[in-house]
């Protein structure tokens, strides 16, 4: 053990009186700039945050300090004061740095004022609040007639006369003994507060919610703006409070209306349930189409690209056709009586009428029809006319006509047509025939006289000897 002791102070030399006099200057100067760091903390955390910066003009800095008096919304810290200077008229600047969005809350003309942080004054705090259009963004400078300094309580005290302050002084002396009977009771209730508080400390701290530095304060200055909105025109919000009031006399009124809308709502729902599920089924199939049509987009998107052109030039035509169509809706409207009256005649014509015009008068339209020799005169060509339909040959009568008509004089139309006997009228229209042959003769004469049948001619010709 002793061997041990030896080799220990062998192989630790103690340090001398210059080592322990360095050593003592380094530890005190640590300490010197630990506590400098720590004293300038604020200002270091000022100048290396990058956070949202405006300012103030106030009539003086009454009391503020940098870095350590705080800026508040709605009376929420939302930052702190980063500056402060002075004007020429002695007026304070004051230099207000936000947090991250609160430049979004104060609209386009913010006021600010400076206010204790308690009744006693000491430590001074940066009120803000919201004011014009709260859409817009502020920046820039709060001019001085949209500032105020604090009222303080001494202030208010030297401004009250005489006898109110000696009533002052009497009530506080009475106070003493009144809160010396109430000590058990204020003990009680200071005991109590804990078990109070602690709930309410989870209220409030559910309150800022899921970001405690944007979620109160957003919120409380949309309430702001809410009742900025409501308040704005005299006599409104009490309007809807009357018309409130009327709406719910209403529904007290159809109570059993509305006991019987809620009596069928589950058969509703049942039936929107059903409308739904078949609407799925419907959407399903709709898929299945949209994907079969899916190769045709691009064609569609193609023939619509070429349908630009088109509906270019029919822009001006249909622009045009608007007062056709404002002219056209007088003979449209008397169209209607007259469409009446042609259904009733249409509905006649079904039945027999139809029937017979596709029956019978069709068939004889549209039957063949060929011209022929005159009866008795068997030795003609037959046919010596092409076979056609008889409404073409009634077309081609009419036709003639016409142009048998055309011919005018002063005295009007006439028809071109001369009458006389031709030669072949009068023979049997063979070729190298003489005109007025006995047989010929004959066959007209008896013609005349209605004898057609040919065998009753050649009987009354081998009769005359002529045959």
């Amino acid at each position: 053990m002793t061997g041990f002791a030896s080799n220990l102070k062998a192989g630790i030399r103690l340090p001398g009186a210059n080592q322990q006099r360095s050593l003592g200057i380094a530890t005190i100067l640590c300490l010197v700039l630990l506590f400098t760091v720590l004293g300038l903390r604020p200002d270091i955390e000022g100048a290396l945050s990058s956070k949202d910066e405006i300012s103030a003009v106030f009539p003086s800095s009454y009391k503020l300090q940098k870095y350590k008096s705080e800026v508040k919304l709605n009376g929420l810290p939302v930052g702190e004061v980063s500056g402060i200077s002075y004007t020429g008229h002695d007026d304070a600047v004051v230099r207000l740095r936000l947090d991250d969005g609160i430049r979004k809350l104060l609209g386009s003309r913010p006021s600010a004022s400076i206010e204790p942080v308690n009744v006693l004054g000491g430590r001074y705090s940066v009120d803000l609040k919201p004011g014009g259009d709260l859409t817009q963004t502020f920046s820039g400078q709060i001019p001085i007639t949209r500032t105020r300094l604090p009222v303080e309580l001494d202030s208010i005290l030297g401004a009250l006369p005489r006898t109110a302050r000696e009533g002052v002084q009497g009530t506080l002396a009475k106070a003493a003994p009144t809160l010396a009977q109430s000590r058990v009771p204020l003990t009680q209730s200071l005991q109590s507060l804990p078990t109070v508080l602690a709930p309410g400390a989870v209220v409030l701290s559910a309150a800022r919610g899921t970001h405690p530095s944007t979620d109160l304060p957003d919120l409380v200055a949309n309430l702001q703006g809410a009742s900025a909105v409501l308040t704005a025109r005299d006599g409104q919000l009490e309007r809807i409070s009357n018309d409130l009031n009327t709406t719910a006399d209403v529904l007290a009124l159809r109570t059993p209306q509305l006991v019987s809308v809620l009596h069928d709502l589950p058969a509703t729902v049942d039936s929107a349930q059903a409308g739904l599920a078949d609407l799925s089924v419907t959407l399903d199939k709709l898929q299945v189409a949209a994907a079969r049509l899916q190769p045709a987009v691009p064609g569609l998107t193609r023939l619509v690209n070429a349908l630009n052109p088109m509906l270019d030039l029919a822009l001006p035509v249909v622009h045009d056709l608007k007062p056709v169509l404002q002219q056209a809706q007088p003979a449209v409207s008397n169209l209607v009586p007259v469409a009446t009256t042609g259904t009733s005649v249409l509905d006649n014509l079904r039945g027999p009428v139809l029937d017979r015009l596709r029956g019978p008068i069709s068939d004889f339209i549209l039957q063949p029809w060929s011209g022929g020799s005159t009866p008795g005169f068997t030795n003609l060509p037959e046919p010596y006319q092409r076979t056609q339909t008889f409404y073409e040959e009634l077309a081609y009568m009419a036709t003639n006509i016409n142009r048998a008509s055309m011919t005018q004089d002063s005295r009007g139309s006439t028809l071109a047509f001369q009458a006389g006997a031709g030669i072949e009228s009068i023979t049997d229209g063979l070729p190298g025939s003489f005109p007025f042959t006995p047989t010929g003769i004959l066959e007209l004469a008896l013609q005349q006289k209605g004898i057609t049948k040919p065998s009753t001619v050649n009987r009354l010709l081998k009769r005359a000897g002529v045959h």
